[in-house]
């Protein structure tokens, strides 16, 4: 029963949605956009995105201090960018795209856990279901998760990230998908 209003739920937040952050400009693709707690968060990109031409820049506007570009400049994304998809063996998966700045990683994430129904009955954390947004660590020590408020534009599939990005973002080594 608690399963079926989570579900319930969901599809009335789907509805609500906005369709952007509202970082991105009308001559640019929007690849992800979430409004957080405290920030905006937007991949944005030129329509003739390459390797090598066009650009694809990450935008975070907090709600106090500065904006960050990830690039500064728009420029082409070769190098810049690694997208991932994750199967998880437990049931879910997760869709990622990960760039450094600095001594800092950046990783915008889209996920889907699951679990036994029990266990998805009795989730009063919130572990289970869709999830979105960006975790920021230096080293190994993640110190910052920003959650998007719903989960975006990635709530209806958090493959989202792995079926709009361009492919050549993928590592040489990973598979087709």
């Amino acid at each position: 029963m608690q399963f079926t209003k989570v579900v319930i739920q969901a599809f009335s937040l789907l509805l609500s949605i906005p369709a952007s952050a509202g970082l991105c400009t009308t001559s640019e693709l929007d690849y992800f956009s979430c409004t957080t707690g405290s920030a905006e968060i937007a991949l944005c990109g030129s329509v003739d995105v390459g390797p090598n031409q066009g650009y694809i820049q990450f935008r975070l506007s907090p709600r106090e201090g500065a904006k960050v570009f990830f690039p500064e400049a728009r420029r082409p994304p070769a190098g810049l960018f690694v997208k991932d998809f994750q199967l998880w063996s437990k049931g879910g998966y997760e869709s990622t795209l990960t760039f450094q700045a600095g001594t800092l990683t950046y990783v915008l994430y889209a996920n889907w856990l699951v679990g036994s129904t029990e266990a998805m009955n009795e989730d009063k954390d919130g572990l289970y279901g869709y999830h979105s947004g960006l975790r920021v660590s230096r080293g190994d020590e993640e110190f910052q998760d920003l959650e998007c408020v719903p989960p975006g534009e990635v709530w209806t599939d958090p493959r989202h990230l792995d079926r709009v990005l361009p492919a050549f973002l993928k590592p040489a080594d990973a598979p087709n998908r």
